[in-house]
Protein backbone atom coordinates (compact mmCIF):
# COMPACT_ATOMS: atom_id res chain seq x y z
CA UNK A 1 0.00 0.00 0.00
CA UNK A 2 2.77 2.44 0.91
CA UNK A 3 4.65 1.93 -2.35
CA UNK A 4 1.59 2.53 -4.50
CA UNK A 5 0.59 5.52 -2.36
CA UNK A 6 4.06 7.02 -2.85
CA UNK A 7 3.76 6.36 -6.57
CA UNK A 8 0.37 8.09 -6.59
CA UNK A 9 1.95 11.12 -4.97
CA UNK A 10 4.89 11.03 -7.38
CA UNK A 11 2.51 10.97 -10.38
CA UNK A 12 0.10 13.49 -8.84
CA UNK A 13 0.84 16.00 -11.58
CA UNK A 14 -0.57 13.56 -14.16
CA UNK A 15 -4.24 13.45 -15.13
CA UNK A 16 -6.45 11.41 -12.79
CA UNK A 17 -6.93 8.61 -15.30
CA UNK A 18 -3.18 8.08 -15.70
CA UNK A 19 -2.49 8.41 -11.97
CA UNK A 20 -5.10 5.77 -11.10
CA UNK A 21 -3.85 3.38 -13.77
CA UNK A 22 -0.15 3.66 -12.91
CA UNK A 23 -0.87 3.31 -9.20
CA UNK A 24 -2.94 0.17 -9.81
CA UNK A 25 -0.18 -1.37 -11.96
CA UNK A 26 2.44 -0.71 -9.27
CA UNK A 27 0.10 -2.08 -6.61
CA UNK A 28 -0.38 -5.33 -8.54
CA UNK A 29 3.35 -5.69 -9.26
CA UNK A 30 4.26 -5.44 -5.59
CA UNK A 31 1.37 -7.71 -4.52
CA UNK A 32 2.16 -10.52 -6.97
CA UNK A 33 5.87 -10.46 -6.17
CA UNK A 34 5.28 -10.70 -2.42
CA UNK A 35 2.47 -13.27 -2.74
CA UNK A 36 4.50 -15.47 -5.09
CA UNK A 37 7.55 -15.46 -2.85
CA UNK A 38 5.58 -16.15 0.34
CA UNK A 39 3.46 -18.89 -1.30
CA UNK A 40 6.60 -20.60 -2.61
CA UNK A 41 8.38 -20.43 0.75
CA UNK A 42 5.36 -21.72 2.64
CA UNK A 43 4.38 -24.54 0.27
CA UNK A 44 7.55 -25.77 -1.46
CA UNK A 45 7.64 -29.02 0.57
CA UNK A 46 3.93 -29.73 0.00
CA UNK A 47 4.44 -30.54 -3.68
CA UNK A 48 7.57 -32.73 -3.39
CA UNK A 49 7.06 -36.51 -3.38
CA UNK A 50 9.23 -38.91 -1.36
CA UNK A 51 11.29 -39.70 -4.48
CA UNK A 52 12.12 -35.97 -4.86
CA UNK A 53 9.90 -35.34 -7.87
CA UNK A 54 7.19 -32.70 -8.04
CA UNK A 55 3.62 -33.84 -7.46
CA UNK A 56 2.34 -32.16 -10.62
CA UNK A 57 -1.25 -33.33 -10.12
CA UNK A 58 -1.54 -31.68 -6.70
CA UNK A 59 0.33 -28.57 -7.88
CA UNK A 60 -1.94 -28.21 -10.91
CA UNK A 61 -5.06 -28.74 -8.81
CA UNK A 62 -4.01 -26.10 -6.27
CA UNK A 63 -2.96 -23.62 -8.97
CA UNK A 64 -6.35 -23.94 -10.67
CA UNK A 65 -8.08 -23.34 -7.32
CA UNK A 66 -5.88 -20.32 -6.63
CA UNK A 67 -6.54 -18.83 -10.06
CA UNK A 68 -10.28 -19.39 -9.71
CA UNK A 69 -10.37 -17.91 -6.22
CA UNK A 70 -7.99 -15.03 -6.80
CA UNK A 71 -8.95 -14.28 -10.40
CA UNK A 72 -12.44 -13.00 -9.70
CA UNK A 73 -11.28 -11.31 -6.50
CA UNK A 74 -8.45 -9.50 -8.29
CA UNK A 75 -10.78 -8.27 -11.02
CA UNK A 76 -13.19 -6.90 -8.43
CA UNK A 77 -10.29 -5.41 -6.43
CA UNK A 78 -8.93 -3.70 -9.53
CA UNK A 79 -12.27 -2.21 -10.48
CA UNK A 80 -12.98 -0.93 -6.97
CA UNK A 81 -9.44 0.36 -6.41
CA UNK A 82 -9.19 2.15 -9.73
CA UNK A 83 -12.71 3.57 -9.61
CA UNK A 84 -12.52 4.87 -6.05
CA UNK A 85 -9.09 6.41 -6.56
CA UNK A 86 -10.17 8.06 -9.79
CA UNK A 87 -13.28 9.54 -8.17
CA UNK A 88 -11.32 10.79 -5.16
CA UNK A 89 -8.79 12.45 -7.44
CA UNK A 90 -11.64 14.10 -9.37
CA UNK A 91 -12.91 15.38 -5.99
CA UNK A 92 -9.44 16.95 -5.44
CA UNK A 93 -8.20 14.60 -2.70
CA UNK A 94 -4.44 14.46 -2.37
CA UNK A 95 -3.08 11.65 -4.53
CA UNK A 96 -1.48 9.91 -1.55
CA UNK A 97 -4.71 9.97 0.47
CA UNK A 98 -6.82 8.89 -2.51
CA UNK A 99 -4.52 5.90 -2.98
CA UNK A 100 -4.68 4.88 0.68
CA UNK A 101 -8.47 5.21 0.92
CA UNK A 102 -9.06 3.36 -2.35
CA UNK A 103 -6.72 0.57 -1.27
CA UNK A 104 -8.48 0.12 2.07
CA UNK A 105 -11.94 0.00 0.50
CA UNK A 106 -10.82 -2.32 -2.29
CA UNK A 107 -9.03 -4.59 0.20
CA UNK A 108 -12.19 -4.98 2.28
CA UNK A 109 -14.14 -6.00 -0.82
CA UNK A 110 -11.26 -8.26 -1.93
CA UNK A 111 -11.14 -10.13 1.39
CA UNK A 112 -14.87 -10.76 1.35
CA UNK A 113 -14.79 -12.07 -2.22
CA UNK A 114 -11.60 -14.13 -1.73
CA UNK A 115 -13.01 -15.82 1.36
CA UNK A 116 -16.15 -16.75 -0.52
CA UNK A 117 -14.01 -18.05 -3.42
CA UNK A 118 -11.71 -20.11 -1.21
CA UNK A 119 -14.70 -21.66 0.55
CA UNK A 120 -16.37 -22.38 -2.80
CA UNK A 121 -13.29 -24.05 -4.34
CA UNK A 122 -12.34 -25.76 -1.05
CA UNK A 123 -8.73 -24.63 -1.48
CA UNK A 124 -7.97 -25.23 2.19
CA UNK A 125 -9.85 -28.36 3.08
CA UNK A 126 -9.81 -30.02 6.45
CA UNK A 127 -7.66 -33.19 6.46
CA UNK A 128 -10.44 -35.05 8.34
CA UNK A 129 -12.87 -34.57 5.44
Amino acid sequence: MAISALAAEYFSDQIELLNSTITLMIDHSVYYAVFGALFYLDNKKKYILENGKINRLLLKSDLVKIVLSFGSSEIIYSIVRWGVQYELLILNYDAYMASVISHILAAIVFFIVINLGVNFTKLFKNKNQ
